[in-house]
């Protein structure tokens, strides 16, 4: 016989793990910006005759913010699974919370009790 219950709590528990990455992995972002800003400019200055810079200072900004997206992506991502476990637990309490509540009425002496859906 199949068994169609679920641990709607421990799959929560263990979800946590997920929203923890997603709270901590979304303070990436602005912790990579700011030591990368601190190192702005260490090629020289850009557009004064200086091919380095005005190679590596584009170049440098670009991947800044490429990295900057990807970060945010993998944070939006994280974020969007943990809420779906948490939204699918709920999904999956849903029927046994309904038909607990409607055995708990079945006996009840209100004959409108236990039917509701």
């Amino acid at each position: 016989m199949a068994d169609y219950s679920a641990d709607v709590n421990k799959i929560l528990a263990s979800s946590e793990n997920l929203g923890d990455a997603a709270r901590l992995h979304s303070t990436l972002g602005p912790e990579f910006e700011k030591d990368m800003n601190g190192v702005y400019g260490w090629w020289g200055e850009e557009g004064v005759d200086d091919p380095f810079a005005d190679v590596v200072g584009p170049a440098w900004v670009e991947e800044r913010d490429t990295s900057l997206g990807i970060m945010q992506k993998i944070s939006d991502g994280l974020d969007a699974l943990y809420r779906a476990v948490v939204d699918q637990a709920a999904a999956v309490q849903k029927p046994q919370t309904d038909a607990l509540d409607w055995m708990g009425g079945a006996g009840s002496a209100d004959p409108d009790a236990g039917t509701k859906r």
